[in-house]
């Protein structure tokens, strides 16, 4: 069975993804998020845990 061919225009479209409203403001909120700093008494947490998981409790 041969796979149809679509014309250059059709082609272009299907590589090119749609714009999407909610993923376009997901990325804005995750970038806020991110540029974020990270809580001392959470770093301090996560440093507590692996010191535990390593043995050196």
């Amino acid at each position: 069975m041969m796979k149809k061919k679509l014309p250059p225009s059709a082609a272009r479209a299907a590589e090119i993804p749609a714009f999407d409203p909610i993923e376009a403001a997901l990325r804005e909120i995750f970038d806020g998020i991110e540029s974020e700093p990270v809580p001392d008494d959470f770093a301090d947490l996560v440093a507590k845990l692996g010191k535990t998981r390593s043995g050196e409790a």
